[in-house]
């Protein structure tokens, strides 16, 4: 049979559970910090009271510390509790600096790169009105004169630069660069001999012949949602003229506001655009002579791009405004509070060119080493920033405290060295 059970009346075996212990251990305390200027220390006084509410917290802490560590680690149900947490979840915090901010941009599949400049623009302008003791948004006080405006901080302007289209659900290759506004497409020219009453080898020389297109529109940040682009491109499409001696791309548009370039080039000669005549349209030729007088009109060929150009571009920009969706949602999902993301663009594509006289080894492979340099002239120019594992990490040489700190990462670590090795090159 089970003895009654009973409270013990002997004092607690450690000081941590014996309230009148740290009572007086308090008391103790407080009189060698305050005996100066305080001498009340009875229980009226407020901050004895609050002594003692921390001694009877100290108290339970201290009973249930003594408990055996199988109860403390275990439920009724004997299941183990989450107790133990991992240095992503103790040692990662939100994200503070500029740095921490471009790292977890860049752990979103599709951004390469990507950076936060602070700005100063507040949206609507407002001003500090001292006499009153008021904000307002005039710029003038009740008597004429004038305030001073307010210019909050903390706001940030955001800059991507974008993976390749690979990278991204939904991507192919056919869209090219994403941070560039220019769609290619390649396109071969097909002529039926039986529409005509000419002999084969009398045809003019365009069977089978390819062509390259490129067609720059506006960038993604700069094309209007509510006007589609469909409501001002009527066609484009490829033909070339009567006698044969040219090629040319049309682009016919109702009034458009966006600005179109195009470029043909002939993958056989790779000869330019040399003519260009934007008086109607937007028409450009290739100059080509062929050799051949007019032919019947049955021979005139031609391939409307109309859909191939525009799906292209709009699958484009529907991939790339997503990924900058996703950059605004994990940018405020994780905004500190009086801060704020204001415009976000992505760099713009420039084409420079670089010449120079190279003098090689003779045993040096001159294939491998133009490799070699397009590859180091490109990480400068566009460095990439890599992901390393946890192992790589420790075996470089980083603590633990040093590789979580920072926010928590999907796809790995960031070294901060080369993080900011990765920033924009400025000219």
């Amino acid at each position: 049979m089970e003895g009654p059970k009973t409270i013990s009346k002997a004092p607690p075996q450690f000081d941590s559970q014996s309230w009148e212990a740290l009572r007086t251990l308090g008391l103790e305390h407080i009189e060698a910090l305050s005996k100066r200027i305080w001498t009340d220390y009875n229980t009226h006084d407020p901050g004895v009271t609050l002594l003692e509410v921390l001694c009877y917290a100290i108290t339970d802490l201290g009973y249930r510390a003594s408990f055996p560590i199988q109860d403390l680690l275990t439920t009724e149900n004997t299941s183990v509790k989450d107790h133990f947490h991992s240095a992503r979840q103790v040692l990662s915090c939100n994200p503070l600096t500029l740095a921490d901010w471009r790292k977890l941009l860049i752990d979103i599949p599709g951004i390469k790169n990507a950076w936060l400049e602070a700005t100063q623009m507040s949206f609507p302008k407002f001003y500090l009105n001292c006499p009153d003791s008021t904000l307002t948004y005039s710029a003038l006080n009740k008597v004429g004169e004038k305030l001073d405006e307010v210019v909050p901080e903390g706001f940030y302007n955001c800059i991507l630069e974008f993976d390749d289209p690979e990278t991204v659900a939904g991507g192919t290759d056919a869209m090219g660069d994403l941070n560039s506004n220019t769609i290619t497409y390649t396109f071969e020219v097909l002529l039926d001999p039986e529409a005509t009453d000419l002999e084969q080898d009398q045809l003019p020389p365009l069977e089978g012949m390819k062509f390259e297109l490129e067609v720059t529109f506006a960038t993604w940040d700069l094309v209007n949602d509510k006007r589609p682009l469909r409501n001002y491109i009527r066609n484009i499409s490829f033909d070339y003229s009567d006698e044969y001696k040219d090629y040319a791309i049309e682009v016919i548009t109702k009034d458009s506001p966006l600005d179109f370039i195009v470029q043909v080039f002939n993958l056989s000669t790779l000869d330019r655009v040399i003519d260009q005549d934007l008086s109607d349209a937007l028409r450009l030729h290739l100059q080509r002579h062929l050799g051949f007088a007019k032919h019947p009109d049955p021979l005139k060929e031609a391939e409307n791009l109309d859909n191939n150009v525009l799906d292209r571009y709009r699958a484009k920009l529907a991939l790339v405004r997503g990924l900058v969706q996703d950059a605004k949602i994990k940018l405020h999902r994780h905004r500190n509070l009086c801060e704020d993301f204001l415009r976000f663009s992505s760099l713009r594509v420039e084409e420079i060119g670089i010449c120079a006289d190279i003098d090689l080894k003779s045993d040096a492979d001159p294939t491998l080493i133009q490799g070699e340099i397009y590859y180091r002239i490109e990480q400068f120019l566009s460095p990439r920033v890599y992901f390393h594992t946890l192992q790589e990490m420790y075996d470089d040489g980083y603590a633990t405290e040093e590789i979580f700190l920072g926010p928590a990462l999907r796809h790995g670590f960031i070294k901060d060295d080369e993080l900011a090795l990765a920033d924009r090159r400025r000219v």
